[in-house]
């Protein structure tokens, strides 16, 4: 595994948002600043997770938005230099338990139809 060491799956605080923004604008052309970051952190039922090592701080993240009994994929992306190595799946894995504590029974998205990268993850491959 390329970067830094141990790799830490969690909620993403607040102030983490510039470091989020860091990965969203490396994976999208779409670019988002720290406050629309912020601004996506603070609608209520939205749940931020990250990955984080020690070495690289922040290298993916994934956005829902809540509102059981529902869930939207709102951004999921992970650092150029860590694709492949399983991070998306691993964060979609880590927030099944706190959606299911929210009452979460269905999971939606939108993907473009020609990202097989992501087409990919959401089919398990």
């Amino acid at each position: 595994m390329t970067g830094g060491g141990l790799l830490v799956m969690r909620p993403a605080r607040r102030d983490e948002a510039a470091a989020i923004a860091r990965v969203q604008n490396a994976s999208f052309p779409q670019r988002w600043d720290a406050n629309e970051i912020g601004r996506l952190m603070d609608i209520p039922g939205a749940l931020t997770m990250v990955a984080a090592d020690a070495a690289q701080g922040i290298v993916a993240y994934l956005m829902l938005s809540v509102t059981a009994p529902e869930a939207e994929i709102i951004s999921i992306a992970v650092d150029p230099v860590r694709r492949r190595q399983g991070l998306g799946a691993a964060l979609l894995r880590c927030a099944d338990a706190e959606l299911r504590a929210r009452g979460v029974k269905a999971l939606f998205l939108d993907v473009a139809a020609d990202n097989d990268p992501a087409i990919a993850l959401y089919a398990g491959e």
